[in-house]
């Protein structure tokens, strides 16, 4: 499989774009809106949504989310989305592209 590009990314994160488009989020370089359709917004906070994203228990495997008492259980504060985690393989997409300098393109990585 080819590394993910932005497009690949914005498919994944269009579900959340309704609730999150317009939200004040902060970094070390201020407070900014974030836009979930916006490939700049999304650089911003790259990190932060991987994170949120991947902030449900994973099975002792690490490729399905645990279940407990008939649901996805959270493990970190303010995972995302609030309804239950999205599937696991949209997540691990966005978690590669953090890694891999979250670029337009697979071929023009980032900065």
């Amino acid at each position: 499989m080819s590394d993910p590009s932005w497009a690949d990314v914005e498919t994944i994160l269009q579900a959340g774009a309704g609730c999150m488009n317009g939200m004040v989020l902060t970094n070390d370089e201020g407070a900014f809106r974030i836009y979930l359709d916006d490939y700049e917004s999304v650089v911003r906070f790259g990190e932060l949504i991987a994170v949120v994203l991947d902030g449900w228990r994973r099975n002792a495997a690490g490729d399905a989310w645990a279940i407990v008492d008939g649901r996805p259980e959270a493990v970190k504060p303010h995972a995302m989305p609030p309804g239950g985690p999205l599937d696991i393989a949209d997540v691990d997409t966005v978690k590669r592209w953090v890694a891999i300098g979250m670029p337009k393109d697979p071929a023009q990585p980032v900065g």
